[in-house]
């Protein structure tokens, strides 16, 4: 049986930035193409996954998912059952996401804040950091029973 790792709710007031800064990136109408942007050219390996995607669905499930991120940070169990279905979705033995991949992926995020926030500050992007760190190593706890640091790919 594979345990989940405790979570260690993070302040709301923390919370609340991060949820007011994504709204304020929200309004940028190109903030889901500068991600995936961002996100290919972190690795030539990544543009290639996206290739025969539909990138207005895509967009949606990006979208979820970092609402669900912002929420599993403070403990909502709603989030908590989604980032588990992320978890279970992308790993080895169905869209294969690679472990290795998830810092391109909160960099090209953070880039696109950079870019998509008019008040972003080195500390909301902290702030950013320690509000999405909790679901991604949820996700990345067990990589189709593998710990993480067992995990090279």
């Amino acid at each position: 049986m594979l345990l989940a790792l405790e979570l260690m709710p993070v302040p709301m007031t923390t919370v609340e930035t991060v949820r007011e800064s994504y709204a304020r990136c929200r309004q940028n109408p190109d903030f889901f193409d500068a991600f995936y942007d961002h996100f290919a050219r972190k690795s030539s390996e990544i543009g290639p996954l996206f290739s025969n995607t539909d990138m207005q669905k895509q967009n949606e499930l990006l979208s979820d998912a970092i609402v669900s991120l912002i929420s599993f940070a403070k403990g909502d169990s709603a989030a908590r059952q989604h980032i588990e279905e992320i978890r279970l979705s992308h790993d080895r033995y169905q869209l294969n996401i690679k472990p290795k991949w998830y810092p391109f992926w909160i960099e090209a995020l953070l880039d696109t804040i950079k870019e998509s926030d008019p008040d972003c500050t080195p500390e909301l992007l902290e702030n950013w950091q320690t509000v999405i760190q909790p679901g991604i190593d949820h996700i990345l706890s067990f990589h189709s029973g593998v710990r993480r640091d067992e995990s090279a790919e």
